[in-house]
């Protein structure tokens, strides 16, 4: 009987020493990869994000839920209809989506940090042209996300303040 009682603690400890670990991983990451940008973003108007705004664009921080290892940042600019989404990566680098409709249809493509496209084999030319002809906006866009970068890693809550006060 108390060799029964001892397996069935050895297995509660094995499976609480789990869920903490993997607790503890979550709250890392998500600490590593969004904190800086939630320490800068004040809005929390949108459920599920903080945002804010500077120069007719919206910074977001989509907040991951409790063991969800997803989540991402977002840079719209709406009067033109273009985005940026940004999924950081705690062991590699980042991936880069920019996003672009027209009259017809909407445009997700990956990018590099460069603006150059990644994905140019999923498109035929004609939807690669398109981007081509649309990538000064990606390129902007990923120069906005670099400044955000740096006033996040410095705490740099002014780099929203102008549009806030």
């Amino acid at each position: 009987m108390r060799k029964h009682l001892s397996k069935t603690k050895i297995i509660f400890l094995i499976l609480f020493s789990v869920i903490l670990i993997v607790s503890i991983t979550w709250g890392i990451h998500h600490h590593m990869m969004f904190g800086k940008y939630e320490n800068i973003t004040f809005d929390y108007s949108v459920p599920g994000a903080k945002i804010s705004y500077k120069d007719n664009l919206t910074f977001s921080v989509s907040k991951t839920r409790y063991l969800d290892f997803g989540g991402n940042l977002g840079i719209v600019d709406a009067e033109n209809g273009r985005y940026l989404i940004v999924w950081p990566s705690l062991f590699k680098d980042n991936t880069y989506g920019f996003m672009m409709s027209d009259a017809e249809q909407t445009y997700n493509f990956l990018i590099d940090l460069k603006g150059n496209l990644l994905n140019k084999d999923d498109f035929p030319y004609s939807v690669q042209l398109i981007y081509d002809n649309n990538k000064i906006h990606a390129i902007y866009l990923l120069e906005q996300f670099s400044q955000w970068s740096k006033a996040a890693e410095k705490e740099d809550r002014s780099f929203f303040e102008t549009d806030n006060l």
